[in-house]
């Protein structure tokens, strides 16, 4: 099996890619704190007052790429990977684990429209038509359902209390 690759440089883009160094630490920080992952509390993990004083602590090999906008020169996004050793099934093995992914929000591509989106623009009978169509497949119970809400959820195996001899 051909293993080569095959990859252009991207020089035409507008985002220069590479490793983060200790010059990049104030804009890892600052891109870290201005990015907290939403929610209904919204968490913020931040790495003060030196981003890569963690890695150093946390031991494995760790590497962190910086995306810069060639325009700006400001930080677009960055992400970190760790390789730590691991037991997979009784046997050490090197692991890789992606964390601290954030993209600045002005270089975010634009959300796609979900259902509820399209929802809420449709005209009102549109709205009304689909509420009922909802509603009647819950009333009339599991046997007119679509095929595949018919199958049961996994279900976790009983607890057992084991009493030691």
């Amino acid at each position: 099996m051909d293993t080569t690759v095959i990859a252009r440089p991207l020089t035409d883009s507008r985002y220069a890619i590479g490793l983060a160094t200790a010059a990049d630490d104030a804009d890892l920080r600052r891109l870290l704190r201005e990015t907290p992952m939403p929610g209904p509390i919204e968490v913020s993990l931040e790495r003060e007052s030196d981003f890569f004083a963690a890695a150093r602590q946390e031991g494995g090999r760790h590497h962190t790429v910086a995306i810069r906008d060639r325009l700006t020169g400001r930080l677009a996004a960055m992400g970190s990977r760790s390789v730590y050793e691991m037991f997979v099934d009784g046997q050490p093995q090197r692991v890789g684990y992606l964390s601290q992914l954030r993209i600045a929000p002005e270089h975010r591509p634009p959300r796609p429209a979900t259902v509820a989106d399209r929802l809420r623009s449709a005209p009102a009978d549109a709205r009304r038509r689909r509420s009922f169509i909802r509603h009647h497949h819950h009333r009339r119970g599991q046997r007119n359902r679509p095929p595949h809400s018919r199958s049961r959820p996994a279900r976790l195996p009983r607890y057992q209390n084991w009493k030691s001899s």
